[in-house]
């Protein structure tokens, strides 16, 4: 037992390393915008930054051994809050020191809200060895992700390079949340496998190029968030299988992002404002990141002057942030709450089109939002949508309130599923259904319907493949770390 205590403490050194190095990197972010930034919208950035921060740092300490759902979604926060708020963005000019540092305390507070739940309900007993539970064969179920990942490389080329422009928009939206919740399942199972030496040779070295690839699609439309929040996926899935962060690989990926991050004013400027339509293919992406590294390069090495900008992009009109911004300025004396108006298409979305042929669209209570607040019209928003997140949405419901229930719920949520899922095999039924989970709360801008919508498919499917292909198996003796991880933090030791 000593020796096993022993190892449990070095995982749990080894993950705080991580975190700090993380949380460093975070902050060395931040700072290098500073001089450009308000000091309003730096104490936002911060006050959310460490709340997001606080649920990892609380799972390392538990053991780090669950999935860690609630957690991911905390750091979510970061880069559709925390970070937005910061560099001189043209939308926050207009905005008031009071309401960015309102807006942040809100946040927070929320997330601190959130944070006491799912600590509070995450906790619970281990299943126990020779316990049974329905288990995919692993080479089955291992190829079948890797399909789907191969898939999904295919249609980020062509959501990209607009190939797409003949499918409907609601079969389209459709798809993507599909494929995107089957990409992030194989993200985690083959990394954590990958960390953990069970997938070695070709076959790891075929998903590291498809992942690679998927993620130069995905970042190629110039929109950072989908890439960052996937590599942290299978840094975090590699990290649970090997039982240590990589931190070779976690400090390549924040110095290649903040570069990337630091270019892609002037590659929007020049893209997206441009006199040809962006439109960048498979074979383009070489020159089109080696220009992004260029501007990037540039900006770190200039003088620190900002440069005006007086348009203000829809880009940056359809961020989380300047939504929540806009929200709490005009509600609710300008623009009455919704009072629950953009949640009431729920029910009606769950009943499958080929029962109800004139089923509303997924979108529904997003369009809802945008023609409430005069963001778009409805004919413009049968084409393309301003995205929402669920705390947006809450706020434009229910104001304050909203926020922080939104966020106690989904503590509450993200707890009782991790603790259901505890100690199980990662082709199990139950991890498998937590990582479809995990899917949906890494989209950030999706709303409740689409939220949902998507997880009542994606479970009908997943069920439907436990009658189908999944066999009862007793539960393995792999709880040692867990157990031993909480021993050690009991007894002082770590």
């Amino acid at each position: 037992m000593t020796t096993t205590l022993t190892l449990a403490a070095k995982r749990q050194q080894a993950f705080e390393r991580g975190f700090w190095l993380l949380a460093i990197g975070v902050l060395a972010i931040e700072l290098w915008y500073v001089p450009d930034s308000s000091s309003g919208a730096v104490a936002a950035s911060l006050a959310i930054s460490i709340a997001g921060l606080v649920p990892t740092w609380l799972w390392i300490q538990d053991g780090g051994a669950d999935i860690p759902i609630f957690p991911i979604y905390g750091l979510t926060f970061l880069m559709t809050y925390a970070l937005p708020m910061l560099g001189g963005q043209a939308y926050l000019d207009s905005v008031s020191e009071t309401t960015k540092i309102s807006v942040g305390g809100i946040l927070a507070f929320g997330l601190a809200a959130g944070t006491i739940t799912w600590y509070w309900f995450r906790r619970g007993p281990l299943p126990k060895p020779g316990d049974s539970t329905l288990q995919l064969p692993i080479n089955r179920m291992r190829n079948l992700l890797l399909a789907a990942a191969v898939l999904n490389m295919f249609f980020l080329f062509g959501t990209t390079g607009q190939w797409w422009w003949w499918v409907p928009s609601e079969v389209l939206g459709v798809f993507r949340a599909f494929i995107t919740s089957l990409y992030v399942l194989s993200v985690f199972v083959h990394f954590h496998d990958i960390g953990a030496g069970k997938l070695r040779g070709p076959q790891a070295y075929a998903f590291i190029v498809v992942f690679t690839l998927a993620e130069m699609a995905s970042s190629a439309s110039l929109l950072l968030v989908g890439s960052m929040l996937q590599v942290l996926i299978g840094i975090t899935a590699y990290s649970l299988g090997r039982g240590r962060v990589p931190v070779k690989i976690l400090v390549a990926a924040l110095l290649a992002f903040s570069l990337l991050h630091a270019g892609k004013s002037e590659m929007r400027d020049k893209h997206w404002f441009g006199t040809t339509d962006y439109e960048p293919q498979p074979t383009e992406y070489v020159g089109l990141y080696a220009e992004w590294i260029g501007y990037g390069l540039e900006a770190f090495t200039d003088d620190g002057t900002t440069q005006s900008r007086e348009q203000l992009s829809l880009r940056e009109r359809a961020g989380l942030a300047y939504l929540f911004l806009m929200v709490y300025e005009m509600s609710p004396d300008r623009t009455p709450y919704l009072f629950g108006a953009s949640y009431e298409p729920i029910p009606r979305l769950l009943v499958p089109r080929f029962i109800n042929p004139e089923r509303m669209s997924t979108h529904e209570g997003t369009v809802i939002l945008n023609v409430h607040h005069g963001l778009q019209t409805r004919e413009t928003a049968m084409t393309a949508t301003i995205a929402w997140d669920l705390i947006g949405e809450a706020q434009a419901n229910f104001g304050l309130i909203g926020v922080v229930a939104a966020f106690m719920i989904l503590g509450w949520f993200y707890a009782r599923v991790e603790r259901w899922s505890r100690g199980h095999e990662i082709f199990s039924f139950r991890v498998l259904a937590s990582l479809v989970i995990l899917s949906l709360c890494v989209q950030v801008g999706i709303t409740l319907a689409v939220y949902v919508t998507a997880l009542f498919q994606a479970m009908v499917a997943l069920v439907t493949l436990a009658f189908v292909a999944m066999e009862r198996r007793q539960i393995r003796d792999l709880l040692a770390n867990v157990t031993a991880a909480r021993l050690s933090r009991r007894k002082g030791s770590i």
